[in-house]
């Protein structure tokens, strides 16, 4: 246990480079590059997961951790109603304001969000992961079964969204897929075992190993795109490197390239979460009137915006928290 409260700028890094590469997913570069970011660099999401669970390993507070990001949610949802209303003011239409509230104010935004940011799925997932995590907790073999349930769930997603793919709109139906059962919990169960078995794993973990596990993702990931040429979520080959880039990082907790990313994986991971949809709703429109829609600017700009607008919003909530306190020890 103790290892684990060694700090890991590696998994810091890993982490801060997944949220610029979310934003690329939301935003992406024009041209190859861009399109080679969205298919080959999936890794982000599952590593978020699996931090969840191999840092809650031996914790018990998981309701706790659900109302946290209930407030996530409340926040997120409230930038994103009012971006979309600037974004609106600027063209000059409410139509997308109105088919939102008239389309997803329903029981099923409640399990797999959002109102008004779809990406804002992975808070409502995380908040009926901890529901979950704490139901199994409650089990004397809680745990051991969903360790068991793992593959069959990732097997139920990928095979399942090809089905879907290929048979019904997905568009209509991507909110399966994109859940707690489906995708949170095989992963942040996946970090939970990883934490459990450390001390044995230690035994195993070197780059060769390492190495093998990364380079077959990479090789599935060439086969499944020239066999099937489909983009989905989450691929074979996507767990594959997803776990390896987690075992490395936790194979070598010092590495890291440029303290920017360890910064903004430490500090303002669930903020650039929250604020780069509506950053986005609000730089396009300004370019599209300028007739640079295209541009790779964009980008470019959402990025640096986002990382700016999550340092304000870190920063405003220590504040805030401070004010708090202070208040609270008066009474």
């Amino acid at each position: 246990m103790e290892q684990r409260k060694i700090e890991n700028d590696c998994l810091w890094m890993l982490k801060g480079i997944s949220c610029i590469l979310v934003i690329l997913f939301h935003c992406p570069i024009k041209g190859i590059v861009g399109d080679g970011i969205i298919y080959a660099l999936r890794f982000p999401i599952p590593i978020f997961f699996m931090s969840t669970g191999y840092f809650m390993y031996g914790k018990e507070n998981y309701l706790s951790k659900a109302k946290l990001y209930l407030k996530y949610v409340l926040l997120g949802e409230s930038v994103a109603c009012i971006s979309l209303m600037v974004k609106s003011f600027m063209d000059s239409s409410f139509d997308s304001i109105i088919y939102l509230l008239s389309s997803n104010l329903t029981l099923k935004t409640l399990f797999y969000g959002s109102v008004f940011n779809g990406t804002l799925w992975y808070l409502y997932a995380m908040i009926w992961t901890y529901v979950l995590l704490y139901v199994l907790s409650k089990f004397r073999n809680g745990f051991r079964m969903g360790y068991c349930l793992i593959i069959p769930l990732l097997f139920i997603h990928i095979a399942g969204r090809v089905f879907v793919t290929n048979h019904f709109d997905i568009n209509e139906l991507v909110f399966i897929f994109r859940s707690a059962v489906l995708f949170a919990i095989p992963f942040v169960l996946i970090g939970r075992f990883i934490a459990q078995i450390q001390d044995r794993l230690k035994e195993y973990l070197n780059y060769v190993n390492i190495s093998v596990v990364f380079f077959l993702g990479i090789a599935l990931m060439f086969f499944e795109y020239f066999r099937w040429h489909q983009f989905m979520d989450l691929q074979v080959s996507t767990i594959f490197i997803s776990i390896a880039m987690f075992l490395f990082a936790l194979y070598k907790p010092t590495f890291r390239l440029f303290g920017i990313f360890r910064y903004i994986g430490k500090n303002l991971l669930l903020y650039v979460y929250i604020f780069h949809i509506p950053v986005i709703n609000m730089i396009q429109p300004i370019f599209k009137k300028a007739g640079l829609e295209e541009s790779n600017v964009i980008p470019l700009m959402v990025v640096v915006l986002t990382i700016g607008l999550s340092y304000i919003g870190v920063e405003l909530s220590k504040i805030v928290k401070i004010q708090f306190r202070r208040d609270k020890g008066r009474m």
